[in-house]
């Protein structure tokens, strides 16, 4: 059969591509074919959902400007305390949660713990003010998967989040 009479559009792609005037049964699967013809496509990936909590809007609108400028992030909730950001975590499920150590009504630490109760896998990221070494040994035992100084967070933000859940999937 002539390629231009083929109705299987993969087929008169490969006749096409090969210029042939005649359909020939090429070996392996049609997929295979399909899989030589088309380029791999990116796969569309869904961004990775972020919980931020700190009890500075101020702080909150500069993390969620950061965060805005990568299109694999984007910002599911916001909470001003740690009460609030416990109740978000379990009501919104995201991939990482940003938590400020110091806030009202319940710390950081203190909700780091009760998240990890109920969401054991959740990397959690301390952003502090208050850099020290006990904060960094408190955070680790209250279940926090990393510290980052908020005075560094312009320059590192981003990408500690990215290895933080690149860690949790696995992936080097």
């Amino acid at each position: 059969m002539p390629c231009s009479l083929t109705l299987d559009p993969i087929l008169k792609i490969s006749c096409q591509i090969t210029q042939c005037t005649q359909y020939i049964k090429p070996p392996g699967s049609r997929e295979n074919l399909y899989s030589l013809l088309v380029p791999q496509a990116r796969v569309a990936v869904m961004p990775k959902r972020i919980l931020i909590a700190d009890d500075s809007e101020l702080i909150r609108r500069q993390i969620r400007m950061t965060l805005e400028l990568d299109r694999d992030i984007e910002i599911c909730a916001e909470a001003e305390n740690g009460l609030d950001a416990v109740r978000k975590a379990q009501e919104y499920r995201p991939d990482l949660a940003v938590i400020d150590v110091f806030m009202p009504e319940m710390t950081g630490l203190a909700a780091v713990r009760e998240i990890k109760k109920v969401m054991p896998t959740l990397p959690v990221l301390i952003f502090t003010l208050h850099d020290s070494h006990e904060i960094r040994i408190e955070s680790k035992k209250a279940g926090a998967d990393a510290v980052l100084p908020k005075a560094d967070g312009g320059v590192h933000l981003s990408r500690t989040i990215h290895t933080l859940l690149r860690t949790h999937q696995g992936l080097p």
